[in-house]
């Protein structure tokens, strides 16, 4: 979710636009997904056709197997091409910590202070979390502890954290493997083939909680990664795209919609490489701003637009009109939560990261960022 696409460190100036635009649609795309779920517009729903409906507001969850892709091409491509010492895996998981938790900590605090209000000021029985809830989720552990999301969006963060540190092991993998070509190729074959055991067969790993059921998604972004990647021999492009087309047959023949998004997704990106347009397609600057703070946006938006939707309707009542009226006060106070928020909390989050850890990855990252 976090927004840090981009291009390696000598070329830092310069933004990778369309895995930027990407992750803003996909922020915009959840947003109007619990807009309609959480019933705030039925009136506006009601008025449009149901195609329409499906498409921008019904299908909106499926942002989130966009944002798992793009969080595995960002980490191939913020680390070392052979693969992670143990020192740098280390350094690895503690700067995607500062870089990810504080705006995370924010989010929930706001989530909590939205209760109170609702409350204690408007004496309505909001639901407040325990402290051993709070606690979980402060350790990303609440799926585990079956203690429910403070905020339904949640969950993601823990799926991104056990990505994270399984990204760290298969790293220190590839780098003891180096020195052996074959060996580094079973560690691959071996992941890919693990990876797909979720879309095939339908393995249950305890619904949302394990990071397995969703492996088959960030590792479709690595792999695009590896795809751009100039040391990227003919036959493993070739092998990359049959693996993200295998995703993708398998979600059709299973109507997965999670399996099919992902890999859409991952295709698009292949396409953008091979014509050379991963910083050309989509760069439209509301959508390049949109990007930027994207990661606030799904953090933020559940609370304000249920928010706005109370204080609407409770002072104008229902209709057509006022849910229009709802759905632009609700993005309008979520684009200015989101860049406030931004701004003065991820900005220093990722100032505080690169400051704890200014020495690159990898001397050699900046030859090829991919690994």
């Amino acid at each position: 979710m976090p927004n840090s696409a981009a291009l390696p460190q000598h070329k830092a100036r310069l933004r990778l636009s369309y895995p930027d635009a990407l992750r803003g649609i996909a922020a915009l795309w959840v947003f109007l997904y619990h807009l309609r779920e959480g019933k705030h517009i039925p009136d506006l729903v009601a008025a449009l056709p149901d195609w329409f409906v499906s498409a921008v507001f019904g299908a909106g969850h499926l942002g989130v197997p966009i944002f798992f892709v793009l969080s595995g091409y960002v980490m191939s491509l913020t680390t070392a091409r052979g693969g992670l010492r143990f020192g740098e895996a280390m350094r690895f998981l503690v700067k995607r910590l500062l870089r990810i938790s504080p705006p995370y900590y924010f989010a929930i605090a706001f989530v909590c202070i939205f209760m109170l209000i609702k409350q204690h000021v408007l004496k309505v029985d909001a639901g407040l979390p325990e402290a051993s809830t709070i606690v979980y989720h402060i350790f990303y552990l609440q799926g585990f502890a079956d203690v429910g999301q403070i905020d339904i969006v949640f969950w993601t963060l823990c799926i991104e954290m056990q990505f994270y540190l399984a990204f760290a092991v298969f790293g220190i993998t590839l780098a003891w493997a180096r020195a052996d070509e074959h060996k580094a190729t079973v560690a691959w074959l071996v992941l890919a083939c693990l990876a797909l055991c979720w879309p095939l067969f339908h393995a249950d790993m305890r619904g949302d909680v394990l990071f397995v059921r969703y492996w088959y998604a960030f590792l479709m972004g690595v792999l695009v990664c590896r795809f751009g990647s100039i040391a990227s021999s003919p036959s493993l492009k070739i092998l990359i795209i049959l693996y993200i087309a295998v995703v993708l047959s398998i979600g059709v023949f299973n109507q997965d919609k999670f399996a099919m998004a992902s890999s859409a997704a991952a295709l698009s990106m292949v396409c953008a490489h091979t014509l050379g347009k991963m910083s050309h397609w989509l760069d439209w600057m509301p959508l390049q701003k949109l990007g930027l703070i994207s990661y606030s946006v799904y953090l933020l938006h559940n609370p304000i637009t249920g928010a706005v939707s109370n204080v609407v309707h409770g002072r104008l009542g229902s209709s057509l009109h006022v849910d229009i009226l709802v759905l632009l006060s609700s993005l309008m106070g979520v684009m200015i939560t989101a860049a406030l928020a931004y701004q003065f909390v991820e900005v220093p989050s990722i100032s505080l990261a690169k400051a704890v850890f200014s020495r690159p990855l990898a001397a050699h990252r900046q030859k090829n960022p991919c690994p």
